[in-house]
């Protein structure tokens, strides 16, 4: 016994169309049913299939998806129930979810086919008509056994799958190609740099460069006693500078004598000249000649004072 799955009846072609998750509706050939219709978005919408129902999302369709009549919004989840008219373009689509070989195409007279992916009983047809449609195409041959068209949509897959291998060989061969192409440019410049050289065989190439390594042990032979002089100078260079600079400073030393003897003796002659002027008995002197130039001045302070007593008095009287 099949299983019940969710599907849409296409009204205008008679096609069943079994859902499945992620499926795109749209005029492009890459979608998942593509419809030849101007009105109808390149994606126009598509289906998810949830574990909680089966919704439609509206791709941003320049004529909008329909349902029942109403415009949906775009980029929206819509919950589907069982007979929801789904209108986009001039596609008419009804849900169900049921078992499809069982299903009774709804008030249809006409011949129709079916497009799923469900297993199909291989003797569904047993007679001309099957709940009052027509099986007959229009030579009224029998149409073959449904169970013909999953062989057939098996046999496709099979030639996709085997045409996919071969896309991807060609692709490997292209690029294979690619690379020997580049190789065979790449050797052939090398050949010609060859050419260009001096070198007429391997053997010039290994004596050139054990002439190379010999010149090169040579040289670094020569760098290592270059180094051994190097730090031996370096040594010299540093006993050279600690005797500049003792030499440096003897002869500050000396230099320093040198005025300093000549402030001594330039000291010297000054204190000889304070020596010969008896300053003691200046300072005497001079003492002895303030002392009495103190005197003086208070004789004449005390004889200013009597006068300006004598001319008060006189005011007085």
């Amino acid at each position: 016994m099949t299983k019940a799955v969710p599907f849409f009846f296409d009204s205008k072609k008679q096609v069943l169309v079994e859902l499945i998750d992620g499926m795109t509706f749209g005029r492009n050939k890459e979608c998942d049913y593509s419809v030849v219709d101007h009105r109808v978005s390149g994606l126009h919408f598509k289906v998810m299939i949830k574990s909680n129902g089966i919704f439609i999302i509206d791709l941003e369709s320049s004529n909008k998806t329909k349902l029942n009549g109403d415009n949906i919004d775009s980029n929206t989840e819509i919950k589907l129930k069982i007979k929801d008219k789904v209108v986009f373009g001039d596609q008419n689509f009804q849900y169900y979810f049921d078992n499809i070989e069982d299903f009774i195409i709804p008030d249809v007279t006409t011949s129709f086919r079916v497009d799923s992916n469900a297993d199909f009983v291989d003797d569904m047809i047993g007679s001309e008509k099957l709940n009052g449609i027509d099986l007959h195409l229009g030579n009224k041959k029998k149409v073959n056994k449904l169970g013909d068209l999953k062989k057939s949509r098996a046999y496709i897959t099979e030639i996709e799958e085997k045409l996919d291998i071969v896309n991807k060989d060609i692709q490997t061969f292209n690029s294979l190609k690619n690379s020997y192409d580049d190789l065979v440019v790449k050797i052939r410049a090398s050949e010609q740099e060859l050419g260009n050289s001096e070198y007429e065989s391997q053997e010039d190439f290994v004596k050139e460069l054990k002439s190379f390594d010999f010149s090169i042990n040579e040289l670094n032979h020569s760098v290592d006693e270059a180094k051994k002089n190097i730090s031996l100078w370096s040594s010299q260079i540093e006993d050279i500078k600690s005797n500049i600079s003792d030499v440096e400073r003897l002869q500050n030393i000396f230099s320093k004598i040198k005025i300093d003897k000549e402030e001594e003796i330039k000291l010297s002659n000054e204190i000889s000249n304070y020596q010969g002027k008896n300053l003691d008995d200046e300072k005497s002197r001079f003492e002895k000649i303030k002392n009495d130039e103190q005197d003086s001045y208070k004789l004449l302070q005390e004889d200013y004072a009597d006068s300006l007593k004598y001319k008060k008095k006189r005011l007085v009287a």
